[in-house]
């Protein structure tokens, strides 16, 4: 994954995992797409639904207005290696890679960076502003 990114796109969510492993207030992810352009992440997020799509920080002033959640704007996203493995029949395994993401407010961004940064695997963190999908998408589609 390139930090040179400026969108993101977390997609193929792992709800089952989430439910048997009592993920809490996470959200469990498979893939995650990076962007430069904002009107291909979207176009690929509205196609990839769940999914969330965010902006990285620092950001503009501009996209605040469009948070998807202006109680818990933000969203921190750990990804790991390893902290979950593919068994095959013959006994032997591949670690996969799998997205962490806890939405959050400004109050929170510190601690939860520094609790998913001290988990075991995990290989990345990065803050993003959580943008609402659909609704940007209805707003192009409107112009």
């Amino acid at each position: 994954m390139t930090s040179q990114s400026k969108y993101f796109v977390l997609y193929a969510r792992d709800i089952g995992t989430e439910k048997s492993r009592r993920y809490g207030d996470r959200m469990l992810y498979d893939k995650c797409k990076q962007f430069n352009n904002a009107q291909k992440a979207l176009e690929y997020a509205s196609n990839s639904l769940p999914s969330i799509m965010g902006v990285k920080i620092p950001i503009d002033k501009q996209y605040l207005e469009q948070a998807r959640d202006p109680n818990k704007p933000f969203v921190v996203v750990a990804r790991h290696e390893g902290k979950y493995n593919h068994e095959f029949i013959d006994g032997s395994s591949d670690a996969l890679i799998d997205f962490d993401a806890i939405r959050c407010n400004e109050s929170e961004l510190e601690s939860t960076v520094d609790m998913l940064s001290q988990e075991p695997n995990t290989q990345e963190v990065f803050v993003g502003l959580e943008l609402e999908v659909l609704k940007q998408k209805i707003k192009i589609y409107a112009n």
